[in-house]
């Protein structure tokens, strides 16, 4: 599955109740597209397409929240 995540830029921010951001955010044009692909083995794994230098390990966000999805839902 490919989905396109739309960037947003913080015009205002604050953490909210629990430490989760809360303020004004304003998408545009830019985005990222993600690729998802189910895969038989018990674990998750990240692999990174970037001009830039991205990490592909714990340090990525992106990674921690889809480890945490699956704990989460037990998938």
């Amino acid at each position: 599955m490919k989905v396109r995540c739309p960037a947003r830029v913080g015009l205002f921010v604050d953490a909210g109740p629990g430490g989760l951001p809360e303020g004004l955010f304003a998408k545009i044009s830019l985005c990222d597209e993600l690729e998802l692909t189910a895969l038989h083995a018990d674990c998750v794994e990240l692999e990174v397409e970037s001009e830039e230098p991205l990490p592909a390990d714990s340090a990525n966000s992106v990674l921690r929240a889809a480890v945490e999805f699956r704990k989460a839902f037990k998938v």
